[in-house]
């Protein structure tokens, strides 16, 4: 909660829920939920195309839209989903846009149920590029790099989404480690026809043979952009160009941001600035 208050008061006015930014050869993606409404849409995106209103209550139609305009870039190498103030939501639109990361539309879910003790494995396909065909023309792992960039405020499917891509390859996570969250939602209806939703006894994870890891505290970026908590102010959360630059130190092989003195003296003092300013409301 302190990570989400945070984000959501140094996020700039005009910012919106989810955006899509550019700056020399990387694009950033930014959207605050993940949202699915394929249950509801009728008739499907096969036949009636994809609407800009569309991107309001749907992953998938924000990614396609997001993909499609990215295409039109060239210089664009690296793309960059920005997770630093998402808490989560569907999973549903979790396994949409581990689909657009993948090299073949392939998405591997896997997860233990405490309970039984069985672990199991799923696969979908998703058709990110809407032909009515499941191949590997679908996706677009290999055509560019993919980062995932996390603060404290990425949390249940925001922590999900970075765990599948970095244990299967798809791609680099920068920022700092995700909040964590792991509850799967189980659904059920009952002799009268209702439907009701329950957190269920499942937990995402992994089973490498040796045992099964939860997602929960797993991951871990490639990039720490917050060396110290002091740095948080120093992170470029909503701003593409610092993204970019995020980007290209982890490309070039290094681990950490490095902060001048002089920009961790004065962000240290603004902290504790901030801190007793709200102690003494």
């Amino acid at each position: 909660m302190v990570w989400t208050l945070y984000m959501n008061n140094i996020k700039p006015a005009d910012y919106g829920k989810q955006r899509l930014d550019y700056s020399g050869d990387t694009a950033v993606i930014y959207f605050e939920g993940f949202k699915d409404d394929s249950t509801l849409r009728k008739p499907s995106y096969y036949m009636i195309p994809i609407k800009p209103e569309d991107e309001e209550t749907s992953n998938f139609a924000f990614f396609y839209n997001c993909f499609e305009d990215i295409k039109k870039h060239e210089e664009v190498k690296n793309i960059v989903i920005n997770l630093s103030n998402n808490g989560g939501g569907s999973a549903t639109g979790l396994i949409a846009i581990l689909g657009f990361l993948s090299g073949d539309g392939e998405v591997n879910f896997t997860n233990k149920d405490v309970m039984t003790g069985s672990y199991r494995s799923e696969w979908c396909h998703v058709d990110t590029n809407l032909d009515g065909v499941a191949d590997d023309q679908d996706g677009y792992g290999g055509q560019y790099d993919f980062f995932i960039m996390c603060s404290g405020s990425s949390y249940s499917c925001g922590n999900a989404l970075p765990y599948y891509a970095q244990q299967n390859g798809l791609a680099k996570v920068i920022g700092t480690r995700p909040g964590g969250g792991d509850c799967v939602v189980g659904s059920f209806i009952d002799a009268y026809g209702r439907s009701a939703a329950y957190s269920c006894m499942l937990k995402l994870g992994k089973d490498d043979g040796s045992g099964f890891v939860s997602d929960e505290k797993a991951v871990v970026p490639d990039y720490e952009m917050m060396p110290s908590l002091v740095d948080i102010k120093l992170v470029p959360w909503y701003d593409v160009e610092g993204i970019t630059q995020a980007v290209h130190n982890c490309i070039n092989g290094e681990k950490t941001a490095v902060y001048s003195e002089e920009a961790e003296a004065q962000a240290m003092s603004e902290f504790f600035e901030g801190l007793f300013e709200r102690m003494a409301q």
